[in-house]
């Protein structure tokens, strides 16, 4: 909000980081391969959201002269975000890491993500 974005950009935005949240939900809760189309249907959704991070929303920051601002926090962001479709991969989606590997995993990113 301080960004400058627009209140549809906002929108859009949390709409599309809880599609993504949902859609790995809706993955992990489900037994067959289907879980891989909620897996791609919400990997598509975050880099929707990526890209309206680092594009429409810069945008916005830079007619207001903070995109510097913007720029570092967000680019941070979406570094931090492509370890979670991975992560999502080996526990949830081939089993590849256990609970306690996957807790671990997921707990480092989300200790990341904590200053931002």
């Amino acid at each position: 909000m301080l960004s400058g974005a627009s209140w549809t950009t906002i929108i859009t935005n949390i709409t599309c980081f809880w599609i993504w949240a949902l859609a790995y939900i809706a993955a992990a809760y489900t037994t067959t391969s289907y879980k891989w189309a909620f897996f791609a249907f919400g990997s598509f959704t975050w880099l929707i959201l990526a890209l309206s991070t680092l594009n429409e929303s810069r945008e916005a920051a830079q007619r207001l002269g903070i995109a510097r601002d913007y720029r570092i926090p967000s680019v941070r962001v979406n570094r931090i975000w492509p370890p979670y479709p991975v992560a999502f991969a080996l526990t949830d989606g081939a089993n590849v890491l256990g609970v306690t590997g996957g807790f671990i995993f997921v707990g480092i990113l989300d200790i990341l993500m904590m200053p931002l």
